[in-house]
């Protein structure tokens, strides 16, 4: 009797310990699947089961339905993080696709006028003549390896096109408010110091744009007769978008105005392409038929002034170990519905914005690169 009582209480015990392991499994799958930040944690692999890895070829099929999406598309913008290595494999790729397919006639890159002029010179050059073109244009300035071997792809790339299908490059590189601010005034300051006002001529010891447009502001008439109407109002105009804090935005849309209409390929910063970035209502004032494209990154390094740092947009598990991939929006259409409801099963439409965590994460296609280290200067690899 007393061993079938035994038997019977640790019977009872497994069943509650199964019940107990049941719920708490229940509870987990429940956190995973049915809250905000459980989804948060399932959509990097979510994204690395939707990735298509890009193969070196001329098919363009892992991306191929962009096609049908972009057809009335007459500016195609790419946000690309220049200074990492394998960006420059993306952005030749997307080049090849809007090319066959849309006909570009431009590619925008961030460079100055001088350095566009020399690649075009290069881009026009018979075979006899490419090597001093090229050595021409690489002495003209600094310039990471990555872009120099991008530049004689490009013009492998140029040579297989006929006359009147050729490629322009067109310069749309945006100065620092540092330089285009108080470098430009100091100059004009400097070339007229004696006829400049002590209000104006303080100015020189100023390196910075906020603090110059404090001291503009302070002595705004004496800059108005110093530098006349038309300067006076340009740098009023420009500390407007200083103050608001859209300058890089609005600078690169002054810029790419005079291309708008023309089939082209503008490569621009990553930020510029996101859902959420001012750059798009700069573009959509400008008459611009948009479509947008960004690059992000896993496990990468990128450089900067001060070296190498990492840079990780997105943990993508199981990611290889370097390569690119692509994500086509209409895959994700699903998983993000789900997560709306799980925000916001009312559909509150205060609450309309709920899944920003995952809308804002990036232009609605994207590439992903993974594990490219930095783009490097070839006196730094020596």
């Amino acid at each position: 009797m007393e061993q079938n009582r035994n038997k019977t209480a640790s019977a009872r015990l497994r069943r509650a310990a199964a019940f107990v392991a049941a719920a708490m499994l229940l509870q987990a799958l429940f956190v995973v699947f049915f809250t905000p930040q459980g989804l948060s944690r399932v959509y990097p692999f979510v994204l690395r089961l939707k990735s298509e890895t890009i193969e070196d070829d001329s098919s363009f099929a892992e991306y191929y339905t962009l096609r049908g999406e972009f057809a009335d598309a007459d500016s195609f913008f790419l946000g690309a993080d220049t200074y990492v290595a394998d960006s420059y494999f993306v952005i030749l790729d997307y080049l090849r696709f809007t090319k066959r397919y849309f006909e570009v006639k431009n590619l925008a890159l961030g460079v100055g006028e001088s350095s566009a002029a020399k690649i075009n010179a290069c881009l026009a050059a018979p075979d006899a003549g490419l090597e001093e073109a090229f050595a021409d244009f690489r002495s003209s300035g600094r310039y990471t390896k990555e872009f120099l071997d991008f530049v004689r792809s490009l013009c492998e790339f140029n040579k297989t096109l006929p006359p009147k299908r050729k490629l322009t490059v067109v310069p749309i590189y945006v100065e620092s408010l540092d330089s285009a601010v108080v470098g430009r005034v100091t100059a004009n300051i400097m070339s007229r110091l004696a006829k400049a006002p002590s209000e104006v001529s303080a100015a020189l010891s100023i390196s910075r744009a906020g603090e110059f447009f404090d001291h503009f502001d302070k002595n705004a008439e004496a800059f108005a007769e110093f530098l006349g109407e038309e300067e006076f109002s340009r740098l009023t105009g420009i500390e407007a978008h200083y103050r608001a804090g859209d300058y890089a935005e609005w600078a690169l849309g002054e810029r790419i105005a005079a291309t708008v209409g023309e089939p082209t390929l503008y490569v621009v910063a990553p930020e510029m392409t996101s859902p959420d970035s001012p750059f798009r209502d700069q573009v959509a004032a400008l008459g611009a038929k948009s479509a947008f494209v960004q690059i992000k990154y896993t496990g990468c390094f990128t450089l900067t002034s001060s070296g190498e740092v990492e840079k990780n947009d997105v943990d993508l598990p199981f990611a290889p170990k370097r390569g690119v991939m692509f994500v086509s929006g209409e895959k994700l259409d699903g998983f993000k519905a789900f997560y709306r409801f799980v925000a916001d099963p009312a559909g509150d439409e205060r609450k309309k914005d709920v899944a920003g965590a995952l809308d804002s994460f990036s232009a609605r296609h994207f590439f992903i690169v993974a594990g490219s280290p930095a783009a490097a200067y070839k006196e730094d690899r020596q």
